[in-house]
């Protein structure tokens, strides 16, 4: 099962108690509203770039993805976790993003000085992972 399949798996399942979908981040203590929410219920799964028909729309750019982490660590008390449970490959990074090599390593080079992107060189490789 690829991510996509693995995604889409969870979309089929809608929006429920335990899981929201939410377009687009546009301000971090509003998503903190969110994450809280499940936090202080069931827990749950807060899937970012899902429009609420359930099409997948992804993470624009790294703003969104500095504004998720500013929800789970600056604005939620204690901390929520924000989890991906795999560290990526450049080389597959690039692949799946269809981004130019050049603009995904000015991308993470941003998101690793924001603390958001952290990296290990490991078995020949760069590693990255949130």
């Amino acid at each position: 099962m690829d991510d996509k399949q693995y995604l889409q798996s969870f979309i089929r399942k809608g929006e429920h108690q335990q899981q929201d979908f939410k377009y687009r981040v546009s301000d971090a203590l509003k998503l903190a509203k969110s994450v809280s929410a499940f936090a202080n219920t069931d827990g749950g799964r807060l899937l970012i770039g899902v429009r609420d028909d359930g099409n997948m729309s992804g993470v624009r750019d790294e703003e969104e993805i500095y504004m998720m982490h500013q929800a789970a660590y600056r604005y939620c008390c204690p901390e929520a976790s924000i989890n991906q449970d795999q560290e990526l490959p450049i080389n597959l990074i690039v692949r799946r993003s269809r981004i130019p090599r050049p603009k995904v390593i000015s991308l993470l080079a941003r998101l690793i000085r924001f603390n958001v992107v952290h990296w290990e060189y490991r078995e020949q490789q760069f590693l990255f992972s949130l």
